[in-house]
């Protein structure tokens, strides 16, 4: 039998430097050289090298727990989006709440050190009230501001009576200064609506100069975490009653103080759902009465109309009213939020479709006038960003820019007792739209980095907004586990977003992204850093042991139990890459794929794909150049795979093939 003759013979070198690149953006199979990979698992490039990751770093001294509650059923651990600074170090807050009986019930703050080992705990104790009443927290949201009584790290819970769940209630704690428990507040911050108020005869009582008092001034606005509010008049010695700034007002208690020296006053209490109190004043018995629905407060004797009397002492705002007004919002919608974010000294708050703000400097008072309407109520605001001089506010499906204009300083006339106060104006809130196509559901996906803002959305997929409307999709859509739990961390150029026990890695420099995946039992709840290491919060998801660890070791280290000991398991790294499919020429010529040569460190086993499967064996090698035999003889497209349980990095490939015409 005879062979047909070769004519021409011509060889070729197909090279593809490094795989900076990542993972293919699109769906559709590639047939070029640009250093695009098919898939891969547990690599990212390092300087132009695809390498290995680091695999987690633990010990039996970094589980997180608390031995006075390891009795209590713990089904709930997460990462606070907290830091904090103690003797120059960050601690970093994780929250567990254990269901200890039927009649109580814990929340632990545990503080890591950057270090990974746990500072302090602090407990958030509920228990039971009566067989009917057991109210336990079904959210709760953490934030800064100036210290009231303790350090300035504030918790907000949602309670729901668990006998009874129709019935709610909003607890706010602030942690103690040194850290060791969490003490209950049950006053927010009380506003000043208004000063210098007038009674109904004003203008009597100065037509004959008994009328000290300047110009009315409306004041704060009314918080949102409890509309209760105070109104400072002056009386006159003629007026008998006095209207507040608000009507509507609501059931609760009213309280009126008649300070007749700076420190002395007489006080009258009208209990919840009651209309007038009595008191004495200078030997003369003297009722109170509210009208709610108006909202005005009058005096009277048994002979008729009482004319409170000018008091010498304090000629000014001698007369205080605290009352409640009927509210659209309440504490109740604060706690329950869906978004909560410190942002340059400022608390933003996102529930339903409202932004809710409070500044630093007096963090239990949420003005409503600076309440503003997000949108329509198709979803929740749910995380917030910062962006330059702009906050961004996130919806599932919607951004918008926040534009803050600053509260001016009020220059209110000192109040009784009170010569040291500052009044502020409301901050204001103003909001632009900039993408009705995409949203972020979890505040903790969101990663601020030079300027740009990424996130992951409710698609799955990796966006980033740079500038004023410069939206961009970075990958497609991604194989997530756990959307809720997603929370993404920067290590160097690389931005990673976590789920369960997956990573999503995106270079910023180039937008190749890769993907890591750790041990099936581990599911990680935050992440910090520490000298520019990544550390992270763990779960073992088949004994619930909580540790963290961090990203330095060759193998993964996790805690587990066995047979009642907390000891160390070990498990390989394992590496998997695959290139895109590579183009060995279109001129429709015979090709013999001569040999690869690969830049490799590790030991790793190679398979090339063209029309059949080729394995071509193992390869080792000290980042040296090596040469592999194919012996495929006829072929367009090649594909190299790459596997190894240990460490490996790749360089440069290069294909050598020759192009033959029959």
């Amino acid at each position: 039998m005879k062979y047909p003759a070769f004519k021409t013979a011509n060889t070729h070198t197909l090279h593809i430097e490094n795989f900076t690149q990542g993972l293919s953006l699109n769906e559709a199979t590639h047939e070029n050289s640009d250093g695009t990979l098919k898939e891969c698992k547990n690599v990212w490039s390092e300087n132009g090298i695809l390498k290995s990751r680091p695999a987690l770093e633990t010990n039996i001294n970094r589980q997180i727990r608390d031995s006075r509650y390891s009795d209590g059923y713990n089904y709930i651990r997460s990462m606070i989006d907290l830091e904090i600074s103690v003797d120059g170090d960050i601690k970093h807050l994780a929250l567990e709440q254990i269901n200890l009986d039927i009649s109580h019930f814990v929340c632990l703050t545990h503080f890591i050190s950057s270090d990974g080992t746990v500072f302090k705990t602090a407990a958030i104790m509920f228990n039971r009230v009566t067989d009917d009443v057991f109210f336990i927290p079904e959210k709760i949201n953490f934030f800064k501001g100036a210290p009231q009584n303790g350090s300035g790290i504030y918790a907000m819970a949602f309670t729901v009576n668990c006998e009874n769940p129709t019935k709610t209630e909003c607890r706010i704690y602030e942690l103690t200064e040194d850290l060791n428990q969490w003490e209950q507040i049950y006053t927010p911050y009380i506003p000043t609506v208004l000063i210098n108020g007038r009674g109904n005869k004003y203008e009597l009582a100065k037509s004959t100069n008994q009328a000290f008092t300047g110009v009315p001034t409306r004041l704060e606005a009314l918080n949102v975490l409890d509309p209760t509010f105070f109104s400072y008049f002056s009386t006159d010695g003629r007026s008998s009653s006095f209207r507040l700034p608000f009507s509507g007002l609501s059931n609760d208690r009213v309280v009126c103080r008649l300070y007749y020296t700076v420190d002395s006053f007489v006080q009258w209490i009208i209990e919840e759902n009651e209309t007038s109190a009595c008191a004495t004043l200078y030997n003369v018995e003297v009722t109170m009465h509210i009208n709610r629905e108006k909202g005005i407060v009058s005096f009277t004797v048994p002979a008729g109309e009482y004319e409170v009397p000018l008091i010498t002492d304090r000629n000014e705002n001698n007369l205080r009213i605290t009352a409640t007004k009927k509210c659209d919002y309440s504490a109740l919608d604060i706690a329950n939020a869906t978004a909560f974010k410190n942002i340059d000294n400022r608390i933003f708050v996102g529930a339903k479709n409202k932004v809710f703000e409070a500044n630093y400097r007096n963090p239990l008072y949420f003005s409503v006038d600076s309440v503003q309407t997000l949108g329509s109520q198709d979803s929740p605001v749910t995380a917030f960003a910062k962006l330059d001089k702009k906050i961004v506010a996130f919806k599932e499906n919607k951004i918008y820019f926040i534009d803050v204009k600053n509260g001016e300083k009020l220059n209110g006339t000192s109040l009784l007792a009170e010569t040291d106060r500052e009044f502020w104006d409301t901050d204001k809130l103003d909001f632009t739209c900039v993408s009705l196509d995409t949203g972020c559901r979890e505040q903790a996906s969101v990663i601020e980095k030079n300027g740009i803002i990424y996130w992951l959305n409710p698609e799955h997929k990796i966006y980033s907004l740079e500038g004023t409307n410069k939206i961009k999709c970075l990958s497609p859509q991604l194989d997530i586990g756990n959307y809720s739990k997603t929370f993404g961390l920067t290590v160097g150029c690389y931005n990673l977003f976590f789920s369960d026990n997956k990573a999503f890695l995106i270079n910023t420099k180039n937008n190749g992204w890769f993907y890591w995946e750790f041990p099936d039992n581990i599911s990680f709840l935050g992440a910090w850093h520490f000298n520019g290491i990544p550390w992270l919060l763990c779960r073992n998801t088949l004994n619930d042991i909580c540790f963290s660890a961090n990203l330095t070791a060759i193998n993964d280290t996790v805690l587990t139990e066995i047979e009642s000991e907390i000891t160390t398991l070990q498990s390989n790294v394992e590496v998997f890459i695959k290139t895109e499919k590579l183009s060995l020429g279109c001129d429709n010529f015979f090709k013999k794929l001569d040999s690869i040569i690969i830049r490799l460190r590790g030991n790793a086993k190679l398979r090339v794909n063209d029309r059949f499967e080729t394995e071509i064996g193992s390869a080792k090698s000290d980042f040296e150049s090596i040469t592999v035999r194919t012996g495929i003889c006829d072929t367009e497209l090649v594909d190299i795979e790459l596997s190894s349980l240990a460490p490996v990095s790749l360089g440069s490939i290069d294909i050598k093939y020759t192009s033959l015409r029959l």
